[in-house]
């Protein structure tokens, strides 16, 4: 076989939004994999990945192992299986995905079905490499939230839905109301279910659909409870009181308001993997939050010039970032180099842009779906302006330093 990242090249996100016919073969033909992990299903518009951070270290930490599947990756596609937090070799994701192709291959030579897609092939690679891996727990997230979505392909020990905002609309809907419906879906029969979610109407859905399928569900202001007490621009505290325990000045590295919600999500996780008779430590729980690392979710990567890496891709994540620099950074001025992908709501994204803003630097990421930077350069100059273009992010990073060193 090539290397694997020649093979995924190859893939695409398919035409239309398929069933979970295609990736159930594909896993068949595995020998269905999915089926001995013990897993963990994390859903979501907002938090999955630094609830899957907070809640690795805290099972690492009381002595499991873990491993997860998550997406999108930063640098390299191996980020988004992991054990122990580890990324797996380039070696295994090689040998694995050969594995895969294999039998996706036989798929793609059906008359009646179209080849499996990137994010199916990757899914069906992590079930098979995880399941070789006997962990004691497996942390799963969804790609795009509901009941299509390739993961949801298992019957969890316990399902995470951080929040549900608008998201992925051109499959899931423009209707908050039946994105929530279409994102519970991945809610099984007879499991648990953990909720950060707030809204009173979001919450009438979840409820509906765990009293349909006998699910136990936990949400905050009734099962468990946080309440932030200080930050600074190193870390943040916070009280938690839940289930089986109560916590007093918790101390997060995340920095962010969001992050002690994601927290208490974690948290309140552990507490009902307590419940279903797994050994869960308060005083590792506490090391485990503080120990967490998230990379790109409004990562300080350098103090002078103050340089902080943010994944924002949504209107909701866009306004949390805001509100993040507000908190940890106030009367600072920002210079933004922004690049996004094309399916994204642009609009409603600088609407939530962070204020003061002395220039915006459009530039590309390195993706096939993202949006050309001229183009975005187009739609920052109705908003903002002083906007510049730099095609490539590197450019773009060194022209925002000079421009912070001459004092644009």
């Amino acid at each position: 076989m090539q290397d694997y990242e020649d093979y995924l090249k190859c893939l695409g996100p398919g035409k239309v939004r398929p069933g979970l016919e295609r990736i159930k073969l594909l896993l068949k033909y595995l020998d269905n994999p999915q089926r001995s992990i013990k897993g963990i299903h994390v859903s979501g518009t907002n938090g999955k990945g630094s609830t899957i951070s907070f809640l690795t270290e805290i099972l690492k930490k009381n002595g499991y192992s873990v491993g997860s599947y998550t997406s999108p990756h930063l640098f390299k596609v191996t980020e988004r299986i992991r054990i122990n937090g580890n990324p797996m070799s380039e070696d295994e994701m090689n040998r694995v995905l050969w594995k895969v192709k294999k039998e996706a291959d036989k798929i793609g030579d059906m008359e009646h079905f179209e080849y499996p897609t990137y994010f199916e092939v990757l899914t069906a690679a992590a079930f098979q490499y995880l399941s070789e891996k006997a962990l004691d727990f497996c942390l799963i997230e969804v790609g795009i939230e509901g009941k299509f979505d390739a993961t949801n392909v298992f019957k969890p020990l316990l399902t995470v839905i951080t929040n549900i905002e608008k998201e992925h609309e051109s499959f899931l809907g423009t209707n908050l109301n039946s994105i929530a419906e279409e994102a519970v879906q991945i809610i099984k029969d007879g499991t648990s279910v953990v909720s950060c979610e707030k809204k009173q109407k979001i919450i009438e859905i979840l409820k509906k659909e765990c009293k349909k399928k006998a699910a136990k569900l936990y949400l905050p202001g009734k099962d468990f409870n946080y309440q932030e007490k200080d930050f600074n621009r190193e870390e943040q505290r916070f009280d938690y009181s839940g289930l089986n325990f109560n916590f007093k000045n918790l101390t997060l590295s995340l920095l962010g308001k969001h992050q002690i919600v994601n927290a208490s999500c974690a948290i309140a996780s552990a507490e009902v993997l307590k419940e279903k008779g797994y050994e869960i430590s308060k005083k590792l729980i506490e090391n485990g939050l503080k120990e967490a690392k998230w990379r790109g979710r409004f990562e300080v990567i350098s103090k002078n010039p103050l340089i902080i890496a943010d994944g924002a891709h949504t209107p909701k994540s866009m306004q949390i970032l805001s509100e993040a620099l507000k908190r940890h950074y106030p009367g600072k001025k920002v210079l933004l180099i922004m690049g996004v992908l094309k399916d994204k709501d642009l609009e409603k994204m600088f609407e939530n842009l962070p204020f003061p803003i002395r220039l915006v630097i459009a530039t590309q990421p390195e993706n096939e779906r993202a949006l050309d930077y001229k183009e975005l350069y187009a739609k920052l100059s109705k908003y903002f302006n002083k906007v510049i273009k730099k095609g490539k992010i590197s450019e773009a990073i060194k022209e925002a330093i000079l421009c912070v060193e001459d004092d644009v």
